[in-house]
């Protein structure tokens, strides 16, 4: 009678078992492992927009059961999180919902940074930039309020409530705006910066010539990226 080995049974069984349980672990989370090409792409076409139905919807919650993860390893539960959560955020000026995905310290900077802007888009006052505790959002908050207030009331001198450099990025973004509009109204003088003085005569210069050729040759002297975008559509 044959003698049977019941501790190399056993490690067998253990074996056959944890490798099923791996098998249907891999099959529950990644099934695209075990389809066809064709099966594979049918099936996450129809997650991806399963996922994206979530996020229509606005159920942060149901992301959780989200187990998806594209062919380069994207989570998309995460995916899911920070769609919702930002849109989220952004809709009712609330950063709480910019800590609702854990661990991601880059995806919160960007979102409050997001929200920052929207709330001061929407309520147009200082008291907004008060509230942020992020010294370097902070003061981008305050350059972006006077950056704007200069745009609403046409009036340079707002620009005095900024330091430099922003004092003299704002004064020159206001002339050369004016000078965009009607090229005549300004004068070159009243930029600081030699490069955007020099840009600014030829700028104008340009705008007398009848010349198309002669024009764009002009044209291409510009440094300024503004200037030089209205100079060849001008």
């Amino acid at each position: 009678m044959p003698k049977f080995d019941f501790k190399k049974i056993l490690i067998s069984l253990g074996v056959l078992v944890i490798l099923g349980a791996a098998f249907y672990f891999l099959y529950q989370t990644n099934p695209a492992l075990f389809m066809s090409k064709e099966a594979e792409r049918a099936w996450r076409s129809n997650q991806e927009q399963q996922i994206a139905a979530l996020i229509t919807a606005g159920d942060f919650d149901a992301c959780a059961n989200v187990g998806y993860k594209s062919s380069d390893g994207v989570d998309y539960k995460i995916v899911c999180q920070k769609n919702i959560a930002l849109n989220k955020a952004i809709a009712t000026l609330d950063f709480s919902w910019c800590n609702k995905v854990a661990n991601n310290t880059s995806f919160i900077e960007s979102c409050e940074e997001k929200v920052v802007f929207a709330k001061l888009a929407a309520k147009k006052n200082l008291s907004v930039c008060d509230s942020v505790t992020n010294a370097s959002l902070k003061n981008e908050c305050v350059v972006a309020y006077w950056f704007q207030k200069v745009i609403e009331e046409g009036k340079v001198s707002i620009c005095k409530n900024l330091e430099e450099p922003f004092l003299k990025i704002c004064q020159n973004n206001f002339w050369l705006s004016r000078l965009v509009e009607n090229p005549v109204s300004v004068s070159c003088s009243v930029f600081s910066d030699s490069s955007i003085n020099s840009d600014c005569e030829i700028f104008k210069s340009s705008q007398k010539e009848q010349n198309l050729a002669t024009k764009l040759k002009m044209c291409l002297r510009i440094s300024s990226p503004e200037l030089y975008i209205n100079c060849k559509n001008f």
